[in-house]
């Protein structure tokens, strides 16, 4: 998954994202928060699952809307 992080195809970057994500884990959540990407729906996908994982492990949020 981290190999798909670092891809140049968004897609690949999404399914990488996508792993993180189902292992929900604080490990995914520090790998997810210090990801930065210049695609904007994929840096949006990220902050969303970012938000979610915080909730479910910490109870907080970081959305700042």
């Amino acid at each position: 998954a981290t190999a798909a992080l670092s891809h140049k195809d968004p897609e690949i970057q999404e399914c990488g994202v996508r792993a993180f994500e189902n292992w929900g884990n604080r490990h995914s959540l520090r790998i997810l928060k210090n990801l930065k990407v210049p695609t904007e729906w994929l840096q949006e996908y990220i902050n969303e699952v970012i938000d979610d994982l915080e909730k479910e492990l910490h109870g907080i949020t970081s959305k700042k809307n």
